[in-house]
């Protein structure tokens, strides 16, 4: 393709995939023959010791399973340094409410997954994540990267590093550099024109190798399919929730004009509401949706967490006058009370077959003791 022409691929690319692909950050940083690439990025993110470089293992994404039907995690880019930690390079173009809840399992497992049954826990390495997102994550901040640990923010005091999060937010990027290479580096990624990576190219050699790396990616079929085939997925994914959040709107305005109900929009809202929150749209996106508030929203996720509670509570599970089904722990007070109530039962039934074995024991004992005394 010429340079310089529009194509599905972005704006003025020339041909070249967007490297803020998933996919496309995989086979571009999650090769070993690109291993310069991914070392000079973490240089950029980490302050690491200059010999943790020199000996960079890109090992199997699959996070291990520790029982069977554990949740299996499949990471972007996973690495390992030469003292043995343990690198985790995620890129994420859509908001996802459980988002973060996911980052800190998969650094969680990263740590649990190194040590097994006998072995002494200063075996573990540091485990380290490293998040990049095309969306605000951390709100209410003007900076572009985070650090996180564990600490105690009463008195700013750390607990431990042996887990790390780094948060890069592409939108949060200043248009002009900051000086910094993770700048260079953040800009690449997010780059939507040809023009703008040829000039992060002539500020860094190893951008320049991977500006060239991309368009060799990009000229392959088998990488142009696996991107497409994403993308495909990608937008067939957003379709299914457009037309969930749709039925949803037009189910409750029904319901509202037939009742003759002048709610009947805000019931569509929360219609909407509730299935974008069943998908687990990020609160942003079922804002701009609905045009609900934050606390409309947090109300709704409530009362629609207590009707998916209230289907586990078994059927036979006694009931008690003074406990409202709204009260924030009725699910697990109503369970506990059907626990105790099952293992009485079960106590109670188990009961006569004890006794009698019981008898027989002791009837058993004494039997051998007369044959004794006989033979005496």
């Amino acid at each position: 393709m010429i340079a310089g022409e529009k194509t599905r691929f972005g704006k003025k690319t020339g041909g070249l995939l967007p490297p803020k692909s998933d996919v496309v950050f995989k086979l571009l940083f999650g090769d070993e023959r690109n291993a310069d690439l991914l070392i000079d990025l973490l240089k950029a993110v980490l302050d690491l010791p200059s010999d943790e470089y020199e000996k960079i293992e890109i090992v199997d994404p699959h996070l291990l399973r520790e029982a069977a039907g554990d949740k299996l995690g499949v990471l972007d880019v996973k690495l390992k340094t030469k003292s043995g930690k343990l690198i985790d390079i995620e890129i994420q173009v859509c908001p996802s409410r459980e988002f973060k809840a996911r980052v800190a399992f998969y650094v969680s497992k990263m740590v649990t997954e190194q040590i097994g049954s006998g072995d002494a826990y200063d075996i573990v390495k540091q485990a380290i994540g490293i998040v990049i997102t095309d969306f605000e994550l951390i709100e209410g901040r003007a900076k572009y990267r985070h650090r996180f640990t564990l600490y105690d923010k009463s008195d700013d005091t750390e607990f431990t590093d042996l887990l790390q999060i780094h948060t890069l937010e592409l939108p949060k990027l200043p248009k002009e550099s900051d000086d910094t290479e993770l700048w260079a580096w953040l800009r690449f990624i997010g780059a939507e024109e040809k023009e703008e990576m040829d000039m992060l190219a002539q500020t860094n050699p190893q951008i320049e190798k991977a500006v060239a790396v991309l368009a060799r990616l990009s000229a392959d079929e088998r990488a142009r399919m696996l991107y497409e085939s994403r993308e495909k997925a990608r937008r067939d994914e957003a379709s299914r929730m457009k037309s969930a959040l749709r039925d949803g709107m037009e189910k409750g305005l029904a319901e509202g004009k037939a009742e003759g109900k002048t709610e009947g929009l805000a019931e569509g809202k929360a219609e909407v509401a509730k299935n974008a929150l069943a998908m687990g749209l990020a609160d942003d996106q079922i804002e701009k949706l609905t045009g609900l508030s934050r606390a409309e929203i947090e109300k709704l996720r409530n009362a629609l967490n207590r009707e998916l509670a209230a289907e586990d509570v078994p059927s036979a599970a006694p009931r008690f006058s003074d406990l409202s089904e709204s009260h924030w722990a009725y699910t697990d007070i109503i369970e506990a009370a059907y626990d105790r109530a099952a293992a009485a039962e079960a106590e109670a039934e188990a009961s006569p077959e004890a006794e009698k074995a019981e008898t027989e024991a002791t009837e058993g004992a004494e039997a051998e003791a007369d044959a004794e005394k006989t033979d005496k």
